[in-house]
This record gives C-alpha cells, sequence and structure tokens, in this order.
C-alpha cells in the first residue's frame, strides 16, 4: 500500500470512530416513531438505555404529561417484560382501553448489559404540537434514572430528559377514526405542522459528519502531493 493511501485509510478510521462514539453517548430515553399523526391510534416504542455496569433494569414508569390521562389500547409482553396500564383500583394496573395517567413496565431480573425496547399503543390527543413524558428507570440494585428534565421546543437538550412525541395535524382519515378521545395535555409546545427541533445530539454528529468530510478531502490532496 503507498503511503498516501495508508494516509487516507487512516484518516477515515479515525473520523468514523470518533463519530460513533459522539452520536452514541446521546441516546438515553426517547419514543419511536418520533412523529406521528394526532388524534390515531399508534403502536410507539420506548427506548432506554441500561446505564449501569453492576445491575439491571427491572421496572419502568412511563407518566403522561401533567398527569392527564391518554387511552392506552395495547401493552404487549416484550420478552420477560409485562406492562399494563396505571391508575387501577388501590393504585394497582388498569384497564386497557381506558384513560390512563402512563404505563408500568416491570420484571424479576435481566442482564445489566440490555438495553431496553418496549412497546405500547395509544390513542394520540387530537392535537398538533409536542407532548413530553417523563420516564423513571429502576434497577436491580434500587437506584433510579429519572428522565423527567423539561425540554422545550428550540433549547438544547437537559442531561435527563424526558422522551418526547410530536404530534402532526391529522388527517381526516385518522380523525374520523380515533376521534378526540384523549385530552391534548397542557405541555404542548409547538404549534400545528411543527417538528421536534435538532438536539444537542444531533447537532454534534452532524457537525462530526462535516469534519469528516474536510479531513478526508484533506488527507486526499495531501497524499496526491506526496505520490
Amino acid at each position: 500500500m503507498r503511503r498516501g493511501a495508508r494516509a487516507i485509510f487512516s484518516a477515515v478510521a479515525a473520523f468514523a470512530v470518533i463519530g460513533a462514539s459522539s452520536s452514541a453517548a446521546f441516546a438515553h430515553s426517547e419514543i419511536s416513531p418520533a412523529s406521528t399523526p394526532a388524534g390515531a391510534e399508534t403502536e410507539l416504542t420506548l427506548k432506554l438505555e441500561n446505564e449501569r455496569s453492576n445491575a439491571s433494569t427491572v421496572k419502568v414508569e412511563m407518566f403522561f404529561p401533567d398527569g392527564q390521562e391518554i387511552v392506552v389500547t395495547k401493552v404487549p409482553d416484550v420478552g420477560e417484560w409485562s406492562g399494563a396500564p396505571q391508575g387501577g383500583p388501590g393504585g394497582g394496573p388498569g384497564a386497557l382501553g381506558d384513560p390512563a395517567p402512563g404505563i408500568t413496565w416491570q420484571r424479576a431480573s435481566g442482564t445489566p448489559s440490555d438495553d431496553l425496547s418496549l412497546t405500547f399503543s395509544l390513542i394520540l390527543p387530537d392535537r398538533a404540537g409536542t407532548i413530553q413524558m417523563a420516564v423513571l428507570q429502576t434497577y436491580s440494585d434500587g437506584s433510579v434514572d429519572r428522565w423527567i428534565d423539561p425540554w422545550p421546543a428550540g433549547q438544547p437538550e437537559p442531561e435527563s430528559p424526558g422522551p418526547r412525541l410530536t404530534l402532526t395535524a391529522a388527517s381526516v382519515s385518522t380523525s374520523t377514526t380515533a376521534g378526540s378521545t384523549a385530552s391534548a395535555p397542557t405541555t404542548t409546545t409547538e404549534g400545528s405542522g411543527s417538528s421536534t427541533p435538532i438536539s444537542s445530539g444531533g447537532f454534534i454528529a452532524g457537525s462530526i459528519a462535516v469534519l469528516f468530510v474536510i479531513g478526508a478531502i484533506f488527507m486526499i490532496v495531501r497524499a496526491r502531493r506526496q505520490d
């Protein structure tokens, strides 16, 4: 391998490693998909990182905005996880199809390296905007990660943000099918048709990609001059 080619390969590898590690560091708690039509019944996934090297996540509590109730239609078992709507008699599990203040998932034990993907379905509020959940992630050693920091639209990502979901303007079909069963949370922060702002993690990842391209071009030019 010629000296110039070796230099280019080394630069590309270094930029790739830096980019991968930086973008991964900003994923903590999120809902997927991040955007969905308002008023529709939608299947969503709550994704959480297990951030303890010596303890596994055994309980996840997700609370809807400001204690408002949203209709929960499905909470399927996922592996060892079982879940149910909150708000039943005596603080126990609620019933599917009823408005609830949130969802709770539990399991007996797990592996510390396991990241979580918990699925559920909601009849979403019939109003466009962005709503933010709050999540408590309890570990087998009793410690708790609190994903509850407010993240207003247009602001940098806080240290422990609650997962957000953007509701877009509902089409006629979704409006007539799902109706307006659930009231709109008061934490709506964006108007109709708006989109979720880019987080600080996304901005940094994009900046790294630009630096990658610039660095690769520089190394190519340098290699040609040396050859």
